[in-house]
């Protein structure tokens, strides 16, 4: 359910000429611009055709996909911030993936630094964990470990979260790197007593459908930093995948 106050940032910039509407005697009226599926000039129509969209191209093509995620919570009496990176390398149709995560675990009022790591080929799935002086290695069939390997190079979920909690609108259309790029934008601040709220996200997307970048930010109390959630995800080129050298000690 929506809340009942609702209080939304959206810029809008007309255009127009100064002498009459349209283009003068003997010019062109300039193309117009191709949007990704789901997207319209009024924003995003149909989130599920984006997003189908992007998994679509993202699998075939592969990607290189780097995210930084923060949280803002309370250790030991004090606010601290949590960051989280990842890479995840996948060539094209994802036949190799390898998967490089680093961030801290907490608990109580003390956090451990820690490394995952996901490597798939075309068999098989392993999983290396590492906090402290403590790592684990699992393994299992890329049947059964596909679906959550997949999720780490298309982030789908978190571009399902983003749409379908914020009404986005197209803020810019340009040509880069020889294609299309459409920028989507959202802002919106909701008031609930004296807690009021946050949540905005901005996302680039080439008009194959296939998601440049996404940037999220979540505030539960805008009066605090507490709760504060920040995602930031970069989608660029496939490159080759080859074993992690612990994948290669394992299999000597």
């Amino acid at each position: 359910m929506r809340p009942a106050l609702h209080v939304a940032a959206v810029a809008l910039v007309v255009l127009a000429g100064c002498n009459g509407v349209g283009p003068a005697p003997g010019t062109e009226r300039p193309p117009e611009p191709t949007y990704p599926p789901g997207v319209t000039a009024d924003g995003v129509s149909n989130a599920t055709a984006l997003v189908d969209a992007h998994r679509e191209h993202v699998v075939a093509h592969g990607a290189v996909v780097r995210s930084n995620s923060t949280t803002a919570i309370r250790i030991g009496g004090k606010v601290r911030t949590v960051e989280t990176t990842a890479t995840a390398r996948a060539t094209p149709d994802l036949t190799r993936i390898h998967v490089v995560s680093r961030g801290v675990r907490v608990s109580g009022n003390e956090t451990t630094a820690g490394r995952f790591e996901v490597y798939a080929n075309e068999t098989t799935v392993l999983r290396r964990m590492q906090y402290g002086n403590e790592t684990s290695v699992r393994a299992e069939s890329r049947d059964g470990g596909a679906p959550l390997v997949v999720e780490r190079v298309v982030q789908a979920q978190h571009l399902r979260g983003a749409l379908d909690s914020l009404e986005f609108a197209v803020v810019d259309t340009e040509r880069r790197d020889g294609r299309t790029v459409t920028t989507l934008s959202a802002d919106e601040t909701t008031l609930s007593g004296d807690a009021p709220s946050r949540n905005a996200a901005t996302l680039e997307v080439a008009a194959s459908g296939r998601v440049l970048s996404l940037s999220v930010t979540r505030d539960r109390n805008t009066t605090t930093p507490v709760g504060r959630r920040t995602l930031d995800v970069t989608w660029a080129d496939a490159t080759t995948v080859e074993p992690p050298a612990w994948v290669r000690d394992r299999r000597q």
